[in-house]
């Protein structure tokens, strides 16, 4: 699986691992800009998270039901 780093809503970073990702994004979190990590996959589709800075952690996005959790 891939991890595209977005930020902004542009894509900046890409790692190989969902923890490499939110490494890469720590120094963009003291920012407040919208942080948003994408992981593809061909077999499962893409999964994405969305960090929350009022509880300072990384929510996993449900495309489905348009929140996070």
């Amino acid at each position: 699986m891939t991890y595209m780093l977005y930020i902004d809503d542009y894509a900046a970073w890409s790692a190989t691992s969902l923890a490499g990702a939110q490494d890469l994004a720590r120094g963009y979190v003291n920012g407040g800009r919208p942080l948003k990590i994408v992981g593809y996959d061909r077999a499962a589709g893409s999964r994405t998270w969305i960090y929350d800075y009022a509880s300072g952690s990384w929510r996993e996005h449900s495309a489905a039901k348009g929140s996070c959790s």
